[in-house]
């Protein structure tokens, strides 16, 4: 499991001509705008946080794609804080790419008494830090007494004081809107042009809280390309996400409806996505797959087996993360389920094709299988075995591999009839999507390929668990709950538990102290 030190790095920090300190603005201002530094950037620059000693003067830290920045009072830091106030592990800084182009530079508080940001205290949470932001140390509480009865004060005391300038240039299909252009408000809420992501009928944006002054992450529907069907789809998916409490679960926060969009406010998680992930590692060690695995799991039973609900779109895609913990220099992330879109309750069968062909069980792909009714929560499980595999290999299992293909344990050869009636819906779809034709054929005859002999020890447990989450038949599939059980996560289910109360239910907790 992950350790409780940052590696061993140092940033190169770049002296700049000393300025006077700007005055501060209240939280809900927006910092006004200074001149911008000039270029040349550093290869891969992302962002500059500007800070000043009375000892070193003005320094300049630089934030790159490749790897996070380090605030501490910790050697290993990269940057190391002299107050005592500071954490040894205070504050994570980094950059990831959205799917929209957007570079999204984010602050995760990892201290002990929080950090101070345009003012407002965040602790052990994560924002999205925008042009002109202020940082420092937060407030101490201390115990004073009063007349022989004890009572907490907090005093303020200033921290270091850093200052965010994004360096980032947007993206060239954003060069007519730019990421500093006034926010609109919605209901209670400022919308910012800044995006985080996109989808195939929305853009999901950076927003405010105007009420608690905690960001958001606003889903844009235009009302223009939302039709009657739509939009009993996102009645329903926000029906659900209400019901819906679950720290591994994408959280809704209120929807608002103008003559313009739709605007669906959730939990702001800006680590990205999964897939996004994925791409940049190439594939995952076994440890940090079991640690999403289970996450998942949790976040899948509490779906089904709580709320009865099948989410019917389980991929890389649509599973987000966070990263609070900098002791694990961005590994073993918190990781939510999101994108509710497609999610319905399961008290019937389903007869519909739903969801990404990619992740289709074979049960969704045969036109008489289809038609006779299958269960969405077996679907679900078999897309949860799709998604590890690609965890675990860095490919899909039905794929060609650079190994000898071999039938997973237990599953059962569709027949070449099956294969080819496929019925018009996924004829449909492979005709939109035709690179995926080989890889449907390959799940309707239950021809799994994996690598020989890639996890050591606990070989034989992670096939066992591949095999039965991509059982041909349904009824053989494990349900959240087995996966809970099974061999692999057991091995290592007290350190998964107490991961899961540092990383993710530490978060819970604060929430509910507000």
């Amino acid at each position: 499991m992950p350790s409780d030190t940052a590696p061993s790095r140092k940033r190169m920090l770049l002296p700049v001509p000393a300025s006077p300190p700007a005055p501060r603005s209240e939280a809900l201002d927006r910092p006004k705008r200074r001149a911008p530094l000039q270029p040349p950037w550093q290869s891969g620059e992302c962002a500059r946080i500007l800070t000043r000693t009375p000892q070193t003067g003005t320094r300049t830290l630089v934030v790159s794609l490749d790897r996070p920045l380090v605030l501490g009072r910790s050697s290993r830091a990269d940057y190391s804080l002299a107050s005592p106030l500071a954490s040894s592990v205070h504050a994570r800084i980094s950059a990831t790419l959205s799917d929209t182009g957007h570079t999204l530079v984010t602050l995760d508080d990892c201290s002990s008494n929080g950090t101070l940001v345009n003012g407002r205290r965040v602790h052990h949470r994560s924002v999205v830090l925008c042009d002109g932001d202020r940082f420092e140390h937060a407030a101490i509480p201390l115990l004073t007494s009063l007349h022989g009865r004890s009572s907490h004060t907090t005093r303020r005391i200033a921290g270091q004081l850093f200052r965010y300038l994004h360096t980032a240039p947007p993206p060239p299909a954003a060069a007519s809107t730019s990421e500093n252009d006034a926010p609109h408000r919605v209901g209670a809420y400022l919308v910012y042009p800044r995006t985080l992501g996109s989808g195939a009928f929305s853009a999901v944006h950076l927003a405010l809280d105007t009420r608690t002054l905690v960001q958001v992450a606003c889903k844009r529907l235009p009302r223009d390309r939302v039709g009657k069907d739509r939009l009993e789809v996102i009645r329903r998916e926000v029906g659900i996400l209400r019901r819906a409490s679950h720290p591994n679960i994408n959280r809704i926060e209120a929807v608002e409806v103008d003559a313009v969009a739709v605007h669906i406010f959730l939990e702001l998680v800006p680590g990205g996505d999964l897939f996004t992930y994925l791409i940049k590692h190439g594939r995952l060690d076994a440890p940090e797959a079991k640690w999403l695995l289970f996450q998942l799991a949790l976040a899948l039973e509490y779906l089904h087996d709580t709320l009865g609900v099948a989410h019917r779109d389980v991929k890389l895609e649509n599973v987000v993360l966070a990263f609070p913990c900098a002791g694990n220099a961005g590994r073993f992330p918190k990781a939510q389920l999101a994108d509710f879109g497609q999610a319905k309750e399961a008290d019937a069968r389903f007869r519909s094709l739903q969801g990404t062909l990619q992740y289709m069980a074979p049960e969704q792909l045969v036109a008489w299988t289809r038609h006779e009714g299958y269960d969405g929560k077996k679907a679900d499980m078999w897309a949860l075995g799709i998604l590890l595999a690609h965890l675990l290999t860095g490919s899909h299992p039905f794929e060609p591999f650079p190994s000898s293909p071999s039938s997973s344990a237990g599953a059962a050869r569709a027949s070449s009839a099956a294969a080819a009636d496929l019925g018009a819906s996924v004829a449909q779809e492979l005709a939109g999507n035709p690179a995926d034709k080989d890889v449907v054929r390959a799940v309707v005859r239950g021809e799994v390929a994996l690598p020989e002999g890639r996890w050591g020890s606990e070989d034989g447990a992670v096939r066992a668990l591949l095999a039965s989450l991509l059982a041909h038949d349904p009824s053989q599939r494990l349900t959240a709950a087995q996966v809970l059980d099974s061999a692999w996560i057991a091995r290592s289910r007290a350190e998964l538990d107490e991961l899961w109360r540092r990383v993710v239910g530490h978060g819970v907790e604060e929430r509910g102290k507000k």
